[in-house]
């Protein structure tokens, strides 16, 4: 298959046809311009309101696109044929253009006809004696700019398709027949003498004239296969491009919100992939994120190998601190810790050896919260003055990020000052003072990803002083203004914060209907899913604590317990401890 056009875009460049040729009712214009560019332009909605609900949506427009002929359907049905006879609708039209293509020399004129929908520059104008003032393209048609998204889609379409080798543009020509055929049957009940043939000219007219009567149906058997009887395989025609635009955005949408692949697009990107002759070495990656989050260490532990083992081979060793970085952090999410120490530290070894400041940076950061985290394994590391204590690492990060307009490593550090100031027992002017700094980074740079640690941080400042209120407002504000822009693990938090404090004041039920309402695809995520279920079960605790369920109670402290040690974070293990001696009186 081609590298970048499918039968698809054969479909966009038909409908850019119409609208050139004046054929769009003036109330389809905005919804077709809009479909097209959809499809041509990577871009994210306009609509912030609607960005949760059209975060994958991009994804299964493209799958659905490439799949079926019926997207086009729904758009063009709605309206009618601005001209021609009355009662004819605009799909009517469209499936004239496609079926005009009746040959694989009609495809061929097809493509030689786009370059007529751009306007031509001016000099070529000047050269062939045009005037200025009249219209460029001539006829009364719409024309468009060569730099336009349309007319840039419209050249590189044109040049694709000259640079085809011919085997390739008879498999374009063969799936543009299959992608078209499910409209036969339409077109049969509005025309009783389309054939079933009509969709090659050359076998129509065999069949009408020139050839024996079987020789026509030999032909089209050998030609397009089991396609005629319906029993192909169904495979769709996929462009390599297309398949690596997918993989991008779906490892985008994974590394951006945390969220996992929804099961439906999923299984319809592993379709796309089976049909696809050539499987980017991207894909092992984004099998890498789903199994890490799905908490399948084994699996992901195998595909992260493979890619970087790929990796290594084809490109050079200025990857490796990246495959590292990878590792490093896939193994402390399992509770591998010394094992995760030693390869972020290796990591921090090669990113200074390649000079990557970026890497380097964003190892040291993460080395100093693991250290937080668990003193025990970096304390040896202190000692030997291999990274420095916890503050000079914070004003080396801080300095370097600011100098290299690292602005998110900028605002986390500075997030990072204040809460070791609070855990220091530093004032609380020193600590809102970093906060307010680290404020002002993230509102001057847009920083959207980062108002939920801002927020998190500033509910549990209140909270420290006392005041139960502004730390919820604060997790409000977050879930309200914020929580589209940021990665789903932010917004788990501030809701079972919420929760926790409805359930505090005796909301228990509005406190557990507050955490049912998180988005169910996003808690398929292994992580998160944990860290929802122990905040339900102390939820469900303290209700069974309070209505004297003692027997409910030791069932769901029993669970708890277990898992304390392991992932419990130190505010939430002191809480439970906290309800362990309630249950114990």
């Amino acid at each position: 298959m081609a590298r970048y056009l499918t039968p698809a875009k054969i479909g966009l460049l038909a409908l850019i046809e119409l609208y050139t040729e004046e054929a769009v009712p003036s109330d389809a214009v905005l919804p077709v311009l809009s479909f097209i560019i959809s499809h041509i332009l990577d871009h994210g909605h306009g609509d912030p309101a609607r960005a949760r609900d059209t975060r994958w949506g991009r994804a299964e427009r493209t799958v659905n696109l490439v799949v079926t002929v019926k997207d086009f359907e729904k758009l063009l049905s709605s309206y009618p044929f601005a001209m021609g006879m009355p009662g004819r609708k605009l799909w009517d039209q469209f499936l004239a253009k496609l079926w005009d293509i009746n040959s694989l020399d009609a495809l061929h004129g097809f493509f030689e006809r786009m370059p007529a929908l751009l306007a031509r520059p001016r000099e070529e104008r000047r050269v062939a004696g045009d005037d200025d003032s009249q219209d460029p393209g001539g006829g009364g048609k719409v024309t468009l700019s060569r730099n336009s998204p349309l007319g840039a889609f419209v050249r590189r379409a044109a040049l694709e398709f000259q640079r085809l080798r011919f085997h390739d543009g008879a498999e374009l020509w063969s799936a543009f027949v299959a992608y078209r055929q499910p409209t036969a049957q339409y077109l049969r009940r509005k025309n009783p003498a389309f054939g079933r043939l009509s969709f090659d000219n050359v076998l129509l007219l065999g069949e009408r004239d020139e050839w024996r009567q079987d020789s026509a149906a030999a032909l089209a058997a050998a030609a397009y296969g089991d396609m005629l009887s319906g029993d192909g395989d169904g495979a769709a025609a996929v462009s390599t491009e297309d398949v690596e635009a997918l993989l991008e955005f779906q490892i985008e949408q994974m590394q951006k919100f945390g969220d996992r692949i929804p099961i439906e697009i999923r299984r319809q990107f592993q379709d796309l992939l089976r049909d696809s002759f050539l499987v980017p070495s991207l894909t092992h990656y984004l099998s890498f994120l789903d199994a890490w989050r799905a908490g399948d260490y084994t699996t992901a532990f195998d595909y992260l190998h493979r890619y970087f083992d790929y990796t290594m081979q084809h490109r050079d060793r200025l990857f490796y601190q990246y495959a590292l970085m990878n590792l490093a952090v896939l193994q402390a999410d399992f509770g591998c810790y010394k094992e995760a120490v030693s390869a972020m530290l290796e990591t921090v070894s090669t990113a200074r050896e390649n000079r990557d400041m970026t890497c380097l940076n964003f190892a040291l950061n993460w080395l100093f919260h693991f250290g937080r985290a668990h003193p025990d394994l970096v304390r040896n590391l202190e000692s030997d003055s291999l990274l420095g204590s916890g503050k000079e690492s914070l004003a080396f990060l801080r300095v370097k990020a600011k100098e290299s307009g690292m602005w998110t490593l900028w605002s986390s550090v500075l997030l990072s000052e204040a809460k070791v100031a609070l855990v220091n027992g530093d004032s609380v002017a020193t600590a809102f003072e970093y906060l307010v700094r680290s404020s002002q980074v993230i509102v001057e740079r847009n920083l959207k990803t980062m108002f939920g640690s801002q927020l998190s941080l500033a509910a549990a400042l209140w909270d420290r002083l006392g005041q139960a209120h502004l730390s919820a407002l604060a997790s409000e504000t977050f879930l309200s203004c914020h929580a589209r822009h940021s990665v789903f693990d932010d917004e788990l938090k501030h809701t079972c914060r919420i929760a926790l404090a409805l359930a505090e004041r005796g909301k228990y039920d509005e406190a557990l209907g507050r955490l049912d309402g998180l988005d169910a695809n996003s808690l398929r995520s292994w992580k998160a899913s944990q860290h929802w279920h122990k905040h339900r079960g102390i939820v469900k605790l303290q209700r069974d604590l309070r209505h004297n369920n003692l027997d409910g109670a030791g069932r769901l402290l029993g669970q708890l317990l277990q898992s304390k040690g392991d992932d419990l974070e130190p505010d939430l293990a002191f809480l439970v401890d906290s309800l362990n001696i309630d249950y114990l009186r």
